[in-house]
């Protein structure tokens, strides 16, 4: 692997896919929990302050909050 972050690269994945399969089996989603900061955006939203929420979300951590995904995030 050139560097650590091409396992997440499209052009890598296209070449080689294993590795990323391999490291997906291991990553398992549902032992991580959303933090203080993805409360303190629930409350922002709760409050109607938050207009715009821009994330990656590749954790799926905003969900978890039971935030309005389809409202807020782009």
């Amino acid at each position: 692997m050139p560097y650590p972050e091409a396992i997440f690269t499209l052009k890598y994945f296209i070449d080689k896919p294993e590795p990323f399969y391999k490291f997906m089996k291991h990553f398992d989603l549902d032992n991580y929990e959303a933090t203080p900061f993805h409360y303190f955006i629930k409350m922002l939203a709760n409050k109607n302050i938050l207009k715009t929420n821009l994330t990656q979300n590749i954790d799926n951590l905003e969900e978890k909050t039971a935030i309005d995904m389809n409202k807020y995030v782009v």
